[in-house]
């Protein structure tokens, strides 16, 4: 190894190890006074609803009010996104494209070097490049690529710990998996929406107790967590809607253009339309990413059963806090109320934590994955 590529290597390890300096106490924080007004406002607008006209033309009526909740809720649902951990996942992201850089560099490198002069006889200049050069390029990306996959190794340990940190437990080896599918930034959107709203449960809980018999406060603060149960509906319809409306109808017509290549490669074999070897290789090429579709499609349906039946409970548990909060209006039981809360935000959690796909073969992985990468790019 040359000392350039010692160099690069002792670069690259420098500014591969981010330190991440908030941490989820102090996220916590923010994130509670970030939310307050916004909760505040809705619980306002919530509580005149039922008094408010049904039609007006130069005031607020229910349907006007309506629209303004449903606005905030979903002002709620993006702010609830924000967290930390997004830090270690659009470092992974950004990584994985570094090495698929370099990979497609090298892939370069090596076809110029097929026809590149020795460089004895090469002249000097960036169009006639010598077949050390080319090798000694070739050297310092895969070099890079080294380093970087050990700091994704790193990343991924890394990773899968701040995620347990909010209920979302996968494997290092299976966090790649999860990183390679299209639902990955909904799963992980969807586990740290589920941590803050536990969180600032927590939080109204404290509030609740700090202001003592103060029962007008005490029903603000579950007017709020009415609030928390209407944004967990909706991130969880949105969930299935994205399931439902992109990412099966993708999968479905990758795997429907995969059966019309092999039908017309079939064809092409049957009437002596070229190399009979070329397409049967492409058959078989496409018959794998049938499998992988299929594959893809089952896992899909499995998320989109276990969010539906996940949504249906908290539809339910919308019904009976809603219902809590405009019948018993205040009541001193409010705090047990928030602990039912955030128990029950734990339970969902767990009725929704995705089953990671085993593959049976590193194909089958590696077509899984490259129609992730199609979708992704189809979307661009």
């Amino acid at each position: 190894m040359n000392k350039i590529t010692i160099f690069l290597i002792i670069v690259l390890l420098a500014i591969a190890s981010p330190v991440y300096s908030i941490t989820k106490a102090e996220h916590q924080k923010k994130l509670f006074k970030k939310s307050m007004p916004i909760l505040d406002e809705t619980v306002s607008k919530m509580e005149k609803q039922d008094d408010l006209p049904e039609s007006a033309f130069f005031s607020t009526d229910k349907k006007s009010n309506l629209e303004n909740i449903n606005k905030l809720i979903e002002e709620a649902f993006e702010m609830l996104q924000i967290t930390f951990i997004n830090d270690y996942r659009s470092e992974y992201i950004k990584y994985k494209g570094y090495i698929a850089e370099e990979n497609k560099l090298i892939d370069e490198y090596k076809r110029a070097r097929m026809t590149a002069p020795r460089a004895t006889i090469a002249s000097v200049g960036k169009f006639n490049r010598s077949v050390e050069s080319l090798t000694k390029d070739i050297i310092q990306s895969q070099a890079k690529i080294k380093i970087y996959e050990l700091h994704l190794k790193d990343l991924r340990r890394r990773f899968s710990k701040e995620l347990e940190q909010v209920g979302l437990f996968i494997d290092e080896d299976k966090l790649d998996i999860l990183l390679s599918t299209v639902m990955a930034d909904d799963i992980v959107t969807m586990t740290i929406i589920y941590d803050n709203l536990k969180s600032l449960t927590t939080q109204l809980q404290d509030l609740v107790v700090a202001s003592g018999e103060d029962l007008v406060a005490a029903k603000k603060y579950y007017g709020m967590f009415v609030v928390l149960c209407k944004v967990l509906v909706y991130s969880q319809t949105s969930f299935i809607d994205k399931i439902e409306r992109n990412y099966l109808p993708k999968m479905k017509k990758y795997r429907a253009e995969a059966e019309i290549n092999i039908s017309n490669a079939q064809k092409g074999i049957a009437n002596n339309y070229g190399n009979k070897d070329v397409l049967k290789s492409n058959i078989k090429a496409n018959n794998l990413t049938i499998k992988a579709a299929r594959f893809y499609i089952l896992w899909l349906e499995d998320q989109r059963k276990k969010i539906k039946y996940a949504l249906d409970k908290s539809k339910g548990d919308l019904f009976v806090a809603t219902n809590t909060y405009r019948t018993v209006a205040v009541s001193s039981n409010v705090v047990d109320l928030l602990r039912q809360g955030t128990r029950e935000f734990d339970a969902l959690m767990n009725l929704q934590s995705p089953e990671m796909t085993k593959f049976e073969n590193k194909e089958l992985e590696t077509e899984f994955k490259k129609l992730t990468e199609r979708y992704k790019k189809e979307i661009k």
